[in-house]
């Protein structure tokens, strides 16, 4: 709707208050949506218990939150009005040139993460199913920190801190490329006053933020490398299931060491039934990771095995809906 509304107000020159007004209210709900979101999920006890390493980044003081929202709202604010110009003029040149610019970064996207072993989405979809799931997950979540600047999907399990980050600096390299190559003098500058108040309203952002979580915005880990240090971080054995819930392809490594574990803990969740042990957890314990076979049919109760068809059977309905499957 922004660029609709943005393409038709540079095309017509039209400035008067109806178009301004929508475009102007199009932007900012985009954008106070987007923060927040960022400022509910980080702000959630149930988030900060469950990945604490990744969660908590909004200090306790009411003050300083609504400070740190509002530069989360106007760092999304500048991103958007960015992108949304750059798009306009260059749509204004060719449709080949917003593809060459927009279509190679996305292309410049997946290709990092192919190359770096991290293209599988976290959901426990294999196959197929999950290589069209991963696609799409991570097309969408792109698209949104492309055009929002949703600081939750910093997210090694989404697009990654470090890239999250590199995407802003982006944005300031496509706005620049744009208005450069158009060549108006004014568009020029309006760009550079919006590039150069992304730059520093995220700067703000990051030395107001809790400092231990400003990696979290420079994490080049791995979704995988993240699951395993998070495995092997948890505080708890709850929390170490939390890391078996991911795809299997994000523990790869460490199968070992899960089945080492779960062949030293399972007889005593069994006998002691801690209330976090539901059956979705166990229902989350892979057969392999179980040599004692008597022990796997205590896991395996009726309730387990009915969740484990209905997974299976979510599964096989995605897979026939694929094309030619």
């Amino acid at each position: 709707g922004t660029i609709i509304q943005a393409m038709a107000i540079f095309s017509t020159g039209d400035l008067s208050a109806t178009p301004v007004v929508s475009l102007t209210s199009s932007i900012l709900t985009s954008v106070f949506i987007s923060a927040q979101l960022s400022h509910e999920w980080d702000a959630s006890e149930e988030n900060r218990q469950i990945d604490p390493a990744f969660y908590g980044f909004l200090p306790s003081s009411l003050k300083w939150r609504s400070f740190l929202l509002l530069q989360i709202f106007l760092t999304s604010t500048f991103n958007l009005v960015i992108r949304a110009l750059s798009f306009v003029i260059l749509s204004q040149r060719s449709t080949s040139a917003v593809m060459i610019v927009f279509g190679g970064e996305l292309a410049l996207y997946f290709l990092v993460k192919i190359l770096r072993g991290d293209f599988q989405s976290w959901v426990p979809i294999y196959g197929a199913a999950g290589v069209l799931t991963s696609f799409m997950m991570r097309l969408l979540v792109k698209l949104c920190v492309d055009w929002t600047g949703c600081a939750q999907f910093r997210h090694q399990f989404d697009i990654g801190g470090a890239y999250w980050s590199l995407t802003l600096l982006l944005t300031c390299v496509i706005g620049a490329f744009a208005a450069l190559s158009h060549g108006d003098r004014t568009l020029t500058i309006i760009m550079g006053i919006a590039c150069a108040g992304l730059l520093v309203t995220y700067t703000l952002f990051l030395a107001s933020i809790n400092r231990e979580y400003v990696a979290t915005f420079l994490d080049a880990r791995t979704a995988s490398e993240y699951n395993v240090d998070r495995f092997f971080n948890a505080t708890s054995d709850e929390r170490k299931f939390d890391a078996l819930a991911m795809n299997e392809n994000l523990w790869r490594d460490i199968r070992n060491d899960v089945k080492d574990w779960l062949a030293s803990s399972l007889p005593a969740y069994l006998e002691e039934e801690p209330p976090w042990l539901t059956d979705y957890h166990r229902s989350i314990i892979p057969e392999w990771a179980v040599d004692d076979k008597a022990l796997l049919s205590r896991i395996r109760n009726e309730n387990v095995e009915e969740l484990l068809q209905e997974r299976r059977g979510s599964v096989a309905n995605l897979i026939g809906a694929l094309p030619n499957a």
